[in-house]
């Protein structure tokens, strides 16, 4: 059986296939770099928690209901 919790919680890649975001679509949104949103998922750099919630308003989710890389 899965909690509530998990059952909420989809990663940001799962997210961006949802939207049908690309990474560069994504960074865009952001603000961000291609390059610095690719680092960022694929675990190079660390997401800092303002990357955190400005993707996750970009979403329109709960930081707390994205698993993130």
């Amino acid at each position: 059986m899965t909690s509530k919790t998990s059952q909420n919680q989809r990663t940001l890649q799962q997210i961006m296939q949802d939207h049908r975001v690309s990474t560069r679509g994504l960074a865009a949104l952001a603000g961000l770099s291609p390059s610095m949103v690719s680092r960022l998922i694929n675990k190079q750099r660390k997401f800092l928690l303002r990357h955190k919630v400005t993707i996750a308003k970009i979403f329109n989710k709960k930081v707390d209901n994205i698993l993130w890389p």
